[in-house]
C-alpha cells in the first residue's frame, strides 16, 4: 500500500516534499520534490533511482497509475512515478503544479 509521507521541510525558502512511491524493484521508493528538481530513490539502500531538473520537463501528467513527467528531448526519457493511491496522486500532483509555478516565475524575473 503507499503511503504518502507528508514531510514539509523549509530549506532556504524552499519547500521539500516526499512521496513514498511503489515503482521500485525490491521495495518502496521515495520521490523527493525540491524548488529545482524531482528526484527518486530506494528507501533500502538510499540509492538514486533517477534525477530530473525541472528545467528538462516539458509537463508533467497525472496518469491512471501515477504521474508521467514529459522530457523535453523526447519520450525515451520521460520519467514516471507510480501511485496507486488516487489521494495521494491528487497531493503529490497539487504539490507539483504549485512548485512548477514558482519555478517558472523564478525564470521569468531572472531573464
Amino acid at each position: 500500500m503507499l503511503h504518502t509521507l507528508v514531510c514539509p521541510h523549509i530549506l532556504r525558502s524552499t519547500l521539500t516534499l516526499l512521496n513514498q512511491t511503489t515503482d521500485l524493484p525490491g521495495g518502496d521508493g521515495v520521490a523527493l520534490l525540491t524548488a529545482s528538481r524531482v528526484l527518486t530513490f530506494g528507501t533500502k539502500r538510499l540509492r538514486l533511482n533517477w534525477d530530473l531538473p525541472l528545467m528538462q520537463v516539458q509537463r508533467v501528467i497525472n496518469e491512471d497509475q501515477g504521474t508521467r513527467f514529459v522530457h523535453k528531448v523526447g519520450k525515451d526519457h520521460d520519467k514516471y512515478l507510480v501511485m496507486e493511491d488516487k489521494k495521494s496522486q491528487a497531493w503529490f500532483y497539487d504539490q507539483i503544479a504549485g512548485v512548477v509555478k514558482s519555478f517558472n516565475a523564478r525564470r521569468r524575473m531572472d531573464s
